[in-house]
């Protein structure tokens, strides 16, 4: 039986199924494209202001923007059409090439900066295997020298230290003018540079000595590498 409401309804599902179309909205938005100067007459020029330039209605001044069958024709169907396949088919080819290239190029990147990374880790194992090997036959080398033999790399390393040579000569003075190893205050004698250099490099031992004892707070002792550092400088 025929029904108002059941054909409202019906209308209602084909328009939804239209919109929801994405043909079918590509052809509108086309249409509207094509025929902008048509919609817009429509819309928002006047009746009157039509028939007081053209002498003519509304309808009569958009027929007129198609004079010819074929004008209609492209304007009306097949431009429409021809923008629809467009937005339909070839701009999501368009799109999915796009994105496969541009994962591709991501994805390119990604491995050019692993594999710099591992040429890097692997430039830093190799200098480091590099070291290791050094120190290594370093170590075997110095382990074969005697004590004189390891005292004699270590003048050859430190006798341009800018102190070296004060500092010895002051360590000889003392040595060999005085004849005495033991109870001078080498604070008194060397400055805080010199004694430091002398104390780390083992020349010196230096004594902290009792403070209820009588005489300096601290003494020194020269070692015998520091014997043999004052006969090579001599």
């Amino acid at each position: 039986m025929f029904s108002v409401e059941s054909t409202l309804e019906d209308l209602k599902n084909m328009f939804a199924g239209r919109v929801k179309s994405v043909f079918w909205v590509s052809f509108l938005i086309s249409w509207v494209i094509a025929n902008w100067s048509a919609v817009y007459t429509t819309i928002f020029v006047e009746q009157a202001l039509i028939l007081e330039l053209r002498k003519m209605t509304k309808v009569e001044y958009i027929i007129s923007f198609y004079p010819t069958y074929l004008e209609r024709a492209i304007y009306l169907g097949i431009a429409p059409l021809l923008g629809s396949f467009i937005c339909v088919y070839f701009v999501p080819k368009v799109d999915r090439e796009y994105s496969n290239w541009h994962s591709q190029s991501k994805n390119n990147k990604e491995l050019d900066r692993l594999s710099d990374a591992k040429k890097h880790e692997e430039k830093k194992k190799e200098i480091l295997s590099g070291i290791a090997k050094v120190t290594k036959e370093s170590k075997e080398i110095s382990s074969e020298l005697n004590d004189e033999e390891k005292w004699d790399l270590e003048f050859e390393k430190n006798k341009d230290f800018i102190f070296f040579e004060e500092a010895l000569t002051k360590l000889g003075h003392n040595y060999y003018s005085k004849r005495r190893i033991r109870g001078e205050n080498p604070y008194d004698i060397f400055n805080p540079k010199e004694l430091l250099f002398l104390d780390t490099n083992e020349l010196i031992k230096i004594f902290e000595n009792d403070q209820m004892s009588p005489g300096p707070n601290y003494t020194y002792e020269i070692t015998k590498k520091g014997k043999y550092f004052l006969m090579k400088t001599s």
